[in-house]
C-alpha cells in the first residue's frame, strides 16, 4: 500500500544536508518498523507538519532547522518516538515539538522559540 495504506514492514529514510520545503508534510515515519533519520536538514514552509512520527514509527534529527510549518515536530500514537539533538524547531504556526496519544519527543540542546501556540507540549493518555 501507499503512504496512507498502512500495514506491512516499514522502511528507513535517511537525509543529510537536504531541504524539505513547500510540501504538505516535510518528512514522516509511519508504522512500527518505519524509521526516519535527518542530519543538518532544513524543513520549512510545509502546510501541515515539518517532521512527523506516527503509529509506532521512530526517528532522530540532529542539527536540523524546522521552521515556518503548521506544526514543527510531532510524535503521534503509542510507541512513536523521535529524538532531537541540537535542532531548532522555531517560528512554526502552532508548536515547535509535541507528543500526543502515547508518542514521545526527546529534545537535547534544542531551541523551541517563537512558535505561535507553544514551544513544547504533551497531551492525551500515555504521552
Amino acid at each position: 500500500p501507499g503512504p496512507r495504506g498502512g500495514g506491512g514492514a516499514g522502511g528507513v529514510a535517511r537525509a543529510d544536508k537536504c531541504r524539505m520545503t513547500n510540501n504538505q508534510v516535510g518528512a514522516v515515519a509511519r508504522g512500527a518498523t518505519s524509521r526516519l533519520s535527518l542530519s543538518d536538514c532544513h524543513v520549512s514552509s510545509n502546510t501541515r507538519i515539518g517532521v512527523g512520527i506516527r503509529e509506532a514509527g521512530s526517528g532522530d534529527c540532529a542539527g536540523c532547522t524546522i521552521e515556518q510549518n503548521q506544526y514543527g515536530v510531532c510524535a503521534l500514537n503509542a510507541g512513536s518516538s523521535i529524538a532531537l539533538s541540537d535542532c531548532s524547531a522555531s517560528n512554526n504556526v502552532r508548536y515547535g515539538a509535541a507528543s500526543s496519544d502515547g508518542g514521545l519527543v526527546e529534545a537535547t540542546g534544542c531551541t523551541l522559540n517563537g512558535n505561535k501556540q507553544l514551544g513544547a507540549g504533551s497531551w492525551h493518555a500515555g504521552s
